[in-house]
């Protein structure tokens, strides 16, 4: 094989002036595709297997500690986890995670993006800051937040006793855990949403905006009847990706509560784990696993769907 590739880009660099350019154009995808077989082969192994295997266990009873028993079961491990109200109520609890997250964000993204392209004095400078936060891994910032609501040496504790009140146990309260963990993903993602937003608002051709403006029209009304319209493709994407990677969050939650206290914020992703990880039930696992993909896609093609329509 390396004789032959050294044979063709040997013929590559020095094709030659009487050589059919048609041959030339074959030899050159010839090349191209052995050059790429290595890297094809590596992505096969380390994605097409895991996906046929994690399938296969899907439809089996597979216990870990049990191999002796495995046998197939059909839908039976599907069936389990859509009837399991522990799974349910994970469902739910994405569900409601994913709608308030994102919607903080975008309302935050969007102020911010209008605040930073209103001539504000240093914007470049805090463009790049608020960088910050998504360039860093969700482990390290649900870790760095989990010191933050310490109640003994956390920062937000540190800033009530200031004020002269008593902090509360952010983590182990089931009623605050919920909104702690939301407001370490808003930190974090909320720039992403406010430099989209950005380019999408520096992409609005200046005519538009001068006319507006000479026309009289307030900053609401600028808002209302002029960005929001132009800016409906930019936000839906936006949206749609948002959206996708909160039905599948896992670092920051596991990093900050591991799914407690209680069910407070036992997420989809978190049930996943533990039920694989913890409980070494590779099936149901599995079969929850393909609800989450089988979830995530069909929201996506409806809300392609629904995009392109709008855009179109």
């Amino acid at each position: 094989m390396m004789s032959t590739l050294r044979h063709w880009l040997a013929g590559l660099a020095s094709p030659g002036a009487d050589r059919p350019r048609g041959s030339y154009e074959q030899e050159e995808r010839r090349a191209f595709t052995l050059l790429l077989l290595p890297a094809l082969a590596i992505l096969l192994v380390i994605t097409l297997y895991p996906f046929l295997f994690s399938l296969t266990k899907a439809f089996r009873y597979y216990i870990l500690f049990k191999p002796e028993a495995e046998r197939f079961v059909g839908f039976y491990n599907f069936r389990q986890q859509l009837t399991d109200p522990t799974t349910l109520t994970a469902f739910r609890t994405t569900g409601v995670y994913t709608m308030l997250s994102v919607g903080a964000e975008m309302i935050l993204g969007f102020l911010l993006a209008l605040l930073f392209t209103a001539n504000l004095y240093g914007a470049g400078l805090l463009q790049t800051l608020i960088m910050i936060p998504v360039l860093l891994s969700p482990i390290v910032v649900g870790l760095s937040w989990r010191f933050m609501y310490n109640p003994n040496i956390g920062i937000i504790d540190q800033l009530f006793q200031m004020a002269g009140l008593s902090g509360p146990h952010w983590l182990e309260d089931p009623r605050l855990a919920f909104w702690a963990v939301m407001a370490a993903d808003v930190w974090q993602w909320t720039p992403f949403v406010t430099l989209v937003l950005i380019a999408g608002l520096h992409s609005i051709s200046p005519e538009i905006h001068e006319a507006a403006l000479l026309d009289g029209l307030r900053l609401r009304h600028l808002v209302r009847h002029i960005y929001l319209p132009l800016l409906v493709p930019v936000l839906m994407v936006i949206v749609l990706l948002r959206v996708m990677d909160g039905l599948r969050t896992f670092d920051i939650v596991y990093s900050l509560t591991q799914g407690g206290p209680g069910l407070s914020t036992m997420l989809i992703s978190i049930r996943t784990w533990t039920i694989g990880l913890i409980n070494l039930d590779f099936g149901q696992a599995s079969a929850l696993a393909y609800l989450i993909v089988i979830l995530i896609s069909v929201f996506a093609a409806v809300f392609l769907r629904v995009m392109y329509a709008r855009v179109g």
